[in-house]
C-alpha cells in the first residue's frame, strides 16, 4: 500500500532525513509530535512513514512548530513541539524564537529537519587545591544564617572526626587531578586535530560532537571540584563549632 506521500507503507530500513520521533493523532484527528514515539503501524499504513516521521509538517500539512532555547556551553538549541521562554521574550522577538532556519543571533541553520546542534565552548580545567585540601581550622568559606533559640533542640550523640573527612577529600582529589590531566590531553588533543584539519568529511558536524563530549566531562569533574568544596566546608563547620564550645576562662 502507498501512503499519501508515494512512498510505501512499511518503514525503509533507514531514513536519514528523518529526525527521531513521529506524528501521534488523537481520536478527534489533531496531529501532535512526539520527539520520542515510534510510528504508529496503522499511521504509516495510511499515510506512508515519510509523513508520519516528517518532524516538518504534520501528514495533513500542517506546519510544526518550535522554538530556540540557549544552550549549556554557548549558542543555542532547537526543539520541535515547544513554545518560547517567556523570560526570552524580553530580549528576543518570537520570531527570532520560533525560525528553525535562523538562531536569535542570527546564524542561518539552512536545515530541512531539526537543526545541527550549535558548537560549545570546552572548559580549561585545573585544581585550584594543587593536590591538597584545606587544612580544617575552623574557618568555613560564605556565611551562615543565626538564629536565636530559647530551647536548644534534642540531638543524640554522634562522633564527627574533621580530619578523616579531610583524608578522604586528599584520596577524591588526587584521584580527579588524574582525570582532569587526562582530560586536558584529549583538549589538546583535539584542538590540534581541528586545527590541522585532519577530518576530511562532516568535519562540522564531528567537531561539534567532540566538543559537546568535552563538556560533558568537564562538568562532571567541576561538579566533583564543588563537592569536594563543600565536604571541606562541612568540616570547617564542626571545627568551628568545636572551638566556639569552649567555655570562657574565668
Amino acid at each position: 500500500m502507498q501512503g499519501n506521500d508515494g512512498s510505501n507503507g512499511d518503514p525503509p530500513p533507514t531514513t536519514p532525513a528523518n529526525t527521531p520521533g513521529s506524528w501521534q493523532q488523537s481520536s478527534s484527528g489533531t496531529w501532535t509530535w512526539n520527539p520520542t514515539a515510534n510510528p504508529n503501524p496503522a499511521l504509516v499504513s495510511q499515510w506512508g512513514y515519510g509523513a508520519i516521521t516528517n518532524v516538518q509538517e504534520a501528514p495533513d500539512g500542517t506546519a510544526n512548530y518550535g522554538s530556540w532555547s540557549p544552550q549549556h556551553g554557548g549558542g543555542w538549541n532547537w526543539t520541535w513541539g515547544t513554545n518560547p521562554d517567556p523570560d526570552l521574550l524580553h530580549s528576543y522577538t518570537a520570531s527570532q524564537l520560533t525560525n528553525p532556519d535562523q538562531s536569535p543571533d542570527g546564524n542561518n541553520t539552512t536545515t530541512q529537519n531539526t537543526p545541527p546542534p550549535n558548537d560549545v565552548n570546552t572548559p580549561n580545567l585545573n585544581d585550584t587545591w594543587n593536590g591538597s585540601p584545606p587544612i580544617v581550622t575552623g574557618n568555613p568559606t560564605g556565611t551562615q544564617s543565626s538564629t536565636t533559640v530559647s530551647t536548644p533542640p534534642p540531638v543524640s550523640a554522634f562522633t564527627v572526626a574533621p580530619g578523616d573527612i579531610r583524608n578522604a577529600e586528599s584520596v577524591v582529589d588526587n584521584a580527579t587531578d588524574g582525570l582532569i590531566s587526562d582530560y586536558n590531553a584529549l583538549q589538546s588533543q583535539v584542538n590540534a586535530a581541528v586545527s590541522g584539519n585532519v577530518y576530511s568529511v562532516y568535519s562540522g558536524d564531528l567537531n561539534v560532537e567532540q566538543d559537546r563530549l568535552l563538556l560533558n566531562i568537564g562538568d562532571v569533574l567541576d561538579l566533583t571540584g564543588q563537592y569536594l568544596a563543600a565536604l571541606n566546608n562541612a568540616a570547617q563547620y564542626y571545627a568551628r563549632a568545636d572551638l566556639d564550645s569552649f567555655l570562657p576562662q574565668s
